[in-house]
């Protein structure tokens, strides 16, 4: 059996699956493959990258949204877990946009050492889940204030009231 080194693993993270991949240590593809958004198919996306060789780590896109699930699955299992930034769009179409190829260049981001940052802390989420509830009721009131102001300046004008007492 060969030795592995210094693998690496990358996570494409969606609503519905999760795309990973494994580079060896120098970034040729190893292995990729879906598994679905589930806590089932996160315990098998974890086996199967582990069936690789020992990992120094996997990059997840997405941490703070649909890759939430797969990066506490990760570092459950004690893989180093860091967080890569979506694909620039300029990237993206020079070199395609794929589930896989994301997976891979979250892996070789990783390996590169473009992503270093650790994921945020699971204690972070619920003053997430707030902001994300502020800001959607901010918004909510800025439209009724800007209907409510349309409605009054194309009213018409109403006979019969008496201003005043």
């Amino acid at each position: 059996m060969t030795e592995h080194h210094r693998r690496v693993g990358g996570i494409d993270s969606h609503k519905d699956s999760i795309h990973a991949a494994v580079i060896d240590e120098v970034g040729h593809h190893v292995a990729d493959r879906e598994f679905p958004t589930t806590q089932a198919g996160y315990r098998r996306a974890v086996a199967w990258l582990i069936e690789h060789g020992p990992l120094t780590a996997v990059g997840v896109e997405g941490i703070s949204s649909y890759g939430v699930g797969i990066t506490a699955a990760i570092a459950a299992a004690g893989i180093r877990v860091v967080e890569v930034n979506r694909t620039r769009p300029a990237e993206r179409r020079r070199q395609g946009k794929t589930d896989r190829l994301d997976a891979y260049r979250a892996a070789r981001s990783v390996q590169s050492g473009e992503a270093t940052t650790d994921p945020k802390s699971a204690t972070i989420e619920p003053l997430r889940a707030l902001t994300v509830a502020r800001r959607s009721a901010v918004k909510a009131q800025q439209v009724a204030l800007r209907q409510i102001g349309a409605v009054l300046i194309n009213a018409p004008p109403i006979s019969g009231i008496v201003t005043g007492i």
